[in-house]
């Protein structure tokens, strides 16, 4: 929600794009955040090691023990982790690219990436949360 803030408040012209990196690097929050990276970083790792947990601990045993319809389930999810993943690089380019060429036409590619990757990612949780919540409990998978 904080970088959606920002992003509006460039997009209003209160704050210029080439900001944009040094805003979400060095904010206080960011910097109370150091010990797990920047702001951005952070989510970012929360988001990678939720996938990570789900590729090498739940997904497995879904592919092992669940019925054909889980297993179809667990390939579409893991077909989305490599989207969420290659948006958020996306992402992370672009937004360094305002540093260096901090133009309104690349703020607005950034915006586009990150609205994006908001999309995808609450779609992505919205879809495993409702296809595997019964999945769980029913082959018993260890979290």
């Amino acid at each position: 929600a904080h970088i959606a803030q920002i992003m509006a408040r460039i997009e209003a012209g209160e704050t210029p794009p080439a900001d944009l990196a040094h805003i979400v690097l060095h904010t206080e929050m960011a910097q109370n955040f150091a010990a797990a990276g920047t702001l951005c970083g952070q989510q970012c790792w929360a988001l990678t090691m939720h996938h990570n947990i789900e590729e090498q601990n739940i997904f497995p045993q879904l592919q092992t023990r669940g019925s054909e319809a889980v297993r179809t389930i667990v390939e579409r999810l893991r077909a989305e982790h490599e989207v969420v993943h290659a948006l958020l690089k996306r992402l992370a380019k672009a937004a360094e690219g305002l540093t260096e060429t901090p133009i309104a036409k690349d703020f607005s590619e950034t915006r586009a990436i990150f609205d994006q990757l908001v999309t995808v990612v609450q779609s992505h949780f919205h879809f495993e949360e409702t296809a595997l919540a019964a999945a769980l409990g029913v082959y018993q998978i260890d979290i």
